[in-house]
Parts: C-alpha cells; sequence; structure tokens
C-alpha cells in the first residue's frame, strides 16, 4: 500500500489553499472541542476539490496515527459521473482502491473487496443509492435480499415468488442461481438480527410469503401491494445496517445544496442520510460555493427563503439549537443595527456582527477573489514584468513598414503584432521555420479528419475527400512544389483574423498556456488544438448555425470571413483559455508531464 507524503499533496496546492486545509484540518480533527461537520464555501473557481484533496491526505494520515484500522472515505455528490470522476482526483495514494457503488443497498456484495484495503474511496449521489422509495427497488437488490434471507425459517419457493416481482420467471431464476452468494457474512448476521428486532417487519414479511407460497403469474393487486410493501421495507432495513458496514470516517458533500433537503428532511432518504452523517466519530466537510440562496424579495415563495435556509444550513454544521438560537438573535441585532446606524448603533452592530462571526467561523470558511488587482487575482501573486523596445524590434517594423509599400499592401501593423502568435493554424509558410511543423502536416493532420470521410457525404457518392485535397496541396506547397503568386491586397487583414479568431490557433494558445515549456511545434500541441478546431468546424457547418452567422454579414459568400470574424469579436480566445483552466483543476491535471496534460 502506498505511503500518504502529505507535503507532496500540500506542496501542490496555492498558498491559500493550503491554509483552508490547514484551517479546517485543525477544527475538525485537533481542537479540543473540535467540529464534526465543516462548510468550505469557497467561491467558485477557487479549487475546493482540491482543498478537498489536501484535507483527505492529512485526515487519512492522522487517522493512521490513531490506529485506525480500516478508513472509508464517502464522497457524495448530485451527478453519478461527476461522483466517479472526482474520488479518483479524491484519491491520494494513487492506487485503484475505489469501490464505486450506485446504490447503498448493492455494498453487500462489495464489502469483502473494502475489507481488503486500508483505505478505501466510495462514491454515490443520494438521489440513487439512498432513495428506497421506489418499492420494487432493481432485481440485483431483490437477488441480494433473496440470498440474505434464504438461511431464515421458511420456504424458499415462497421467497422466490415473493421477491420475483417484476421480473420474468425465467429471468428471475437464472439472476437467484447464477449470482450465488458472496455476501459479507458481518453484514448478513447484522441485517437478520436487526430483522429479528423489527416484529413489525417480520409479521409484514411472514404475511408476505403466504400470500406467495405457489406462484402466480398475475396475482391479485392487493396481493401484490403487500409484495412491494415488503420488498420495500426490507430495502430501507438493509440500507440502514449496509451504513455500519460501510464505515465512514469522512463523508465530503459537494455541491450539497443540490440535495440539501435530505439533510433536514423527515423520510426514509433523509433517514438514511443522518446515519450516514452521525456515524461514530464521522466527519462531514460540505463544498459549495452558494450553500444556500443569497436572496429572495417579499412576495416569493417562503420555501426557499434566504434566511430561513441560512439558518438551516448553520443548524445541520452546529448540531446544538442553543448556539442556532445565539446566531439567529445576534443576527437579528445586527439587521436592526443597520437600519439604525446612523443614530449611535454603530458599535452595536459591530458587536452583534463579531458574535455572529465567531459562531460562524467554527464551522465555516470562505475564501473570494478581491479587487486589489485589476484581474480580481489577490490570491495569487501578480508578476511584474518589464515591457522594454530594442532596437531589433523597430528595425523588424521598418523592414515589415518597407515590404508592405514595395508590395502594395495596406498596412500591417496589425499582423506584425501578431505573427509570432500564429502556431499553426495561420498559412503554414508562416510556421515554416518551425522543423515539427511540416512533418507533422504530413503525417498527423491529415489523420484527424480521416473520420470527415465518413461523416459528411453530400448525397451523390462524393465525400469529404475535398479535405483530402486540402491537405495534399498544403503539403505541396511545404515542399515547394507549387510556386505562389502575388500577395492578395487583404492578406494582412485575413492574417489578423485568423490570429484572434480561428479556432485552431485559439485552443494551441490555450494549450500552450497549460504546458508552457512546449514548444508551438510539439505534436501534442498541433494534434489538440486540430480536434478543437474539427469540433469547430462541424458547428459552424450546421445549418442552423450558417444561417445565423450568415444573417450577421454583409457579405454573405464569404462565410468563412463571417466565422472568423464572429470567432474574434466573441473572443473565442476568453473562452478557450478559461475552460482550459477549468478543465485542469476539474481533471486533477495539475502536476505530471506537460505532453500528457496537452493531450488530456
Amino acid at each position: 500500500m502506498s505511503r500518504i507524503r502529505v507535503g507532496d499533496e500540500l506542496a501542490k496546492l496555492k498558498d491559500f489553499q493550503r491554509r483552508t486545509v490547514d484551517s479546517v484540518f485543525q477544527r475538525m480533527y485537533t481542537d479540543a472541542n473540535p467540529a464534526t461537520r465543516f462548510l468550505v464555501a469557497d467561491e467558485v473557481g477557487l479549487g475546493k476539490t482540491l482543498v478537498a484533496r489536501g484535507l483527505v491526505a492529512r485526515a487519512i494520515a492522522h487517522l493512521k496515527a490513531e490506529n485506525v484500522e480500516r478508513i472509508d472515505v464517502i464522497y457524495v455528490c448530485s451527478n453519478a459521473a461527476i461522483a466517479q470522476q472526482n474520488i479518483q482526483r479524491l484519491n491520494v495514494l494513487g492506487e485503484q482502491q475505489v469501490a464505486f457503488t450506485t446504490r447503498l443497498t448493492l455494498l453487500p456484495a462489495k464489502v469483502h473487496e473494502l475489507a481488503k484495503n486500508r483505505v478505501n474511496f466510495v462514491s454515490f449521489t443520494p438521489n440513487v443509492a439512498l432513495n428506497v422509495k421506489s418499492r420494487s427497488g432493481t432485481k440485483e437488490e431483490r437477488v441480494i435480499l433473496y440470498h440474505l434471507l434464504s438461511s431464515r425459517p421458511g420456504s424458499k419457493t415462497a421467497l422466490r415468488n415473493l421477491l420475483q416481482a417484476t421480473a420474468g420467471k425465467d429471468s428471475w431464476e437464472r439472476s437467484i442461481t447464477d449470482e450465488a452468494s458472496t455476501l459479507d457474512s458481518t453484514l448478513t448476521n447484522r441485517f437478520l438480527t436487526a430483522l429479528a428486532n423489527d416484529a413489525a417487519l417480520c409479521a409484514q414479511l411472514d404475511d408476505g410469503l403466504a400470500r406467495f407460497a405457489r406462484y402466480r403469474e398475475h396475482p391479485p393487486w392487493e396481493d401484490n401491494d403487500v409484495r412491494l410493501a415488503v420488498i420495500g421495507n426490507l430495502r430501507h432495513a438493509l440500507a440502514k445496517s449496509c451504513i455500519d458496514a460501510l464505515e465512514p470516517d469522512l463523508v465530503i458533500l459537494d455541491e450539497f445544496q443540490r440535495f440539501s433537503e435530505i439533510l433536514q428532511g423527515d423520510d426514509e432518504t433523509s433517514e438514511l442520510a443522518r446515519l450516514l452523517f452521525e456515524y461514530p466519530k464521522v466527519r462531514v466537510l460540505l463544498l459549495s460555493a452558494t450553500p444556500y440562496k443569497m436572496l429572495t424579495l417579499s412576495g416569493e415563495d417562503d420555501e426557499h427563503d434566504h434566511f430561513r435556509e441560512f439558518l438551516g444550513t448553520a443548524r445541520f454544521l452546529l448540531r446544538d439549537e442553543s448556539r442556532v438560537a445565539e446566531l439567529e438573535a445576534a443576527m437579528g441585532e445586527m439587521r436592526q443595527g443597520l437600519r439604525s446606524i446612523g443614530n449611535g448603533g454603530y458599535e452595536r452592530t459591530r458587536e452583534a456582527r463579531d458574535r455572529a462571526q465567531a459562531i460562524l467561523r467554527t464551522v465555516m470558511s470562505r475564501m473570494e477573489r478581491v479587487s486589489g488587482t485589476a484581474e480580481r487575482d489577490a490570491l495569487v501573486s501578480e508578476p511584474q514584468v518589464d515591457v522594454s523596445l530594442r532596437r531589433e524590434d523597430i528595425a523588424q517594423s521598418q523592414l515589415a513598414q518597407r515590404l508592405a509599400r514595395t508590395l502594395g499592401s495596406p498596412d500591417i501593423v496589425e499582423y506584425w503584432k501578431s505573427a509570432p502568435y500564429l502556431h499553426w493554424a495561420a498559412p503554414i509558410l508562416l510556421d515554416a521555420r518551425f522543423h515539427g511543423v511540416a512533418g507533422w502536416v504530413q503525417k498527423a493532420f491529415a489523420a484527424i479528419y480521416d473520420r470527415d470521410e465518413d461523416d459528411e457525404d453530400d448525397g451523390d457518392g462524393e465525400n469529404a475527400s475535398g479535405f483530402e485535397a486540402h491537405v495534399n496541396e498544403l503539403s505541396a506547397v511545404l515542399r515547394g512544389d507549387i510556386e505562389l503568386g502575388t500577395f492578395p491586397e487583404d492578406l494582412s487583414e485575413v492574417l489578423a483574423d485568423v490570429a484572434l479568431g480561428s479556432p485552431a490557433v485559439c485552443a494551441a494558445r490555450a494549450l500552450r498556456r497549460l504546458s508552457p515549456n512546449l514548444g508551438p511545434d510539439e505534436p501534442a500541441i498541433l494534434t489538440g488544438a486540430a480536434h478543437v478546431a474539427r469540433g469547430f468546424r462541424s458547428l459552424f457547418n450546421v445549418p442552423e448555425t450558417m444561417s445565423l452567422l450568415r444573417a450577421q454579414s454583409a457579405d454573405p459568400t464569404a462565410y468563412w470571413r463571417e466565422t472568423l470574424r464572429y470567432c474574434a469579436e466573441g473572443d473565442l480566445q476568453a473562452v478557450l483559455d478559461e475552460y482550459a483552466h477549468y478543465l485542469r483543476d476539474d481533471l486533477g491535471l495539475f502536476a505530471g508531464d506537460s505532453e500528457k496534460r496537452a493531450e488530456d
């Protein structure tokens, strides 16, 4: 098993992220009166998941030092795909020690896998994993119930008939035979013990078995209603037993406002959630930039009153009604003080604010961007860049101007400014000075677009071979097989449009900002930019998109020019820069090989 290098994990974080990790860890694990629940409400884009990863590293190291035999980290969010992705990012061990299950009631078949590991990472979504409102459940759940109950006295035939529910007879028989029981014995005994202590459920189960002693393809509706009620109650009892088997140590609720009803509800799903959150010695970390609605106006739905949502969140975190009452009183005094602040209410308002702040700081923290810099990024260093003008720069500018006048071209100042950033999608001759470009064009570039031959059939048997012809022509230019004519009059303007609006150029710039040590002719940069450009080419060839852009164009015949202008005026570069930055954090690409980062 890999050893956690906490220092290495924290070194990957920015200073303000490390400070948050240290503060939260202290409050949750080392303070004399630790907080069992804590909210990190950092502003969007400041890396709450990275903070959670840092806390996971410190928590695991701490629990190991406390000789905890098995450590289970539970990650909960509203989307199954995101849950599966982020649980990998939280896995600080770098090993395949992740058990992913969609339903809590399927855990009996996986407990033996959890028992093998010192540390486990488990993820699920509450609306699926904790939801037992669907009385029949899934066939997989009923198969587990069948094997759990098989050792109980009674007819197995009746048990098979009862739990078959909506499954076909042959399919059901194969399932309970093929999926032989490998259930955890401890969990089985815990479930059977809980069932034996529930006299009402035992009586309901026996009644159901009696009604289904013999097989009937179409049982009476009242018998079927009893069957569904029995299965629903058995699933709920099983889910409660599974939480004990899970042995949660750290539960992370990501964007919990999306399922906040389970924190304060009184239905079966909320009951199961409370069992998870109230497991002995468990710590619960909440992540959300918007943990409650910030403002509601008079006359809006009372159900979503912002102050009630705020108090509900505080109530969940504090777990102490007296402290919630103190908080509510302090907030009330602060609100009244703000109304009379001009009449000597300043000191009372500040004192009330300090009381509320002292209570909230014990269970929550928030980091925001501030306006100390032009880009609101004062949380990170702002390097001072000295821009100097060299003699060589002026000489090159004068040479470009003389060349433009000789050729009768327009002023090329914009071209001169943008030329250093023309990576690969501008006229290829500008990039021929990069040795890797020509070889890449002839080998990899055309291969990226091979699928076009299948995707873009025009109905007459003519497919996308036209693009292949473009690539062949481009290769011929690079080899010097084609003699070029005079410069078009609008060449500089076209190059400027390409530099500013080409999806390929913008994508290449965005990728190089993620991997600045890669050159402009690196295959990873070129191929990644080509893939992005291919996606945009498909988007701009959709009839709806073409109609929209052509309606804005003064020259409807030059669609490709209008596309470039549209991308430039809409600042596609900023869009791709921000998206690439988001993907780097979202996919955990903050470390590792630069080439692999660009490819990912």
